[in-house]
């Protein structure tokens, strides 16, 4: 397969917590989340709220520091090279409402003459019996032209 477009590895996401007795403890968002996506691949992060898919997205794209774990994209090391992948990295942010359905693309091309793509697909929908919305995101697709 040769280098992956995009690599996590060991990802993990803790937050500062009070548990029931005042103790400080730590939640837990996202688990040494691990997996690579291939150039010209396409990906889903699907699951219910609270998943961690949105803090994964947001490491991904640089905005949170990540507790523990690896970023790569295309073999550079993500906190390494953090300003050179930001200029590569399109961020198309999700607007809620009920009955969102809505697709986002965005490119960059580098110095170097690499061109990234991103696709976002963001659909939401109520869930009739809990009466609360319910949200799936964040399809993307990478390539190297």
């Amino acid at each position: 397969m040769g280098t992956p477009m995009m690599e996590l590895e060991n990802l993990t996401k803790q937050y500062p917590h009070k548990n029931a007795s005042g103790k400080n403890t730590y939640k837990t968002a996202v688990d040494k989340l691990t997996f690579s996506v291939g150039k010209g691949e396409a990906f889903g992060l699907l699951g219910p709220n609270g998943a961690g898919k949105t803090t994964t997205i947001r490491m991904l794209t640089l905005l949170m520091e990540p507790t523990s774990g690896t970023i790569r994209y295309d073999g550079q090391d993500a906190r390494a090279h953090a300003q050179d992948i930001k200029r590569l990295i399109g961020v198309v942010p999700q607007h809620v409402n009920a009955s969102c359905r809505s697709m986002s693309i965005s490119t960059r091309t580098s110095r170097s003459g690499r061109t990234w793509s991103s696709m976002r697909v963001c659909t939401t929908w109520a869930a009739a019996s809990a009466k609360r919305a319910s949200t799936s995101c964040c399809i993307m697709s990478s390539s190297k032209m």
